[in-house]
């Protein structure tokens, strides 16, 4: 995840031209995309009104990149809980949860 960080740095930087700015969005997506690449574009731009071209605001990019990290963590936060919780199981002689989670019921 440190290329996403790297990049996410460069999203930020007001200083930089918004071209770059774009790119380094569309690396953060490459490196952290829950839906797959394309759909989580999609997300972006029915949410902040993202474009495919460069023509996108400094603003438009800022509020990407902040929702980006802040889902990023709070995945990295519950991946981390549920290997905590595992190794807690494997420790006491209990298996490993059998979880299943059905989307949409």
């Amino acid at each position: 995840m440190d290329y996403f960080y790297n990049d996410a740095k460069l999203v930020k930087n007001t200083h930089a031209s918004l071209r770059a700015r774009y790119m380094s969005l569309r690396h953060c997506v490459e490196q952290y995309s829950p839906f797959g690449f394309n759909q989580t574009w999609e997300i972006l731009e029915n949410k902040f009104g993202l474009k495919k071209s460069e023509e996108n605001t400094s603003e438009t990019l800022l509020l990407a990149i902040e929702f980006l990290e802040q889902d990023l963590t709070e995945w990295l936060i519950f991946n981390k809980a549920k290997i905590n919780f595992i190794k807690s199981r494997v420790k006491r002689g209990l298996t490993e949860p059998k979880i299943i989670i059905e989307h949409g019921k």
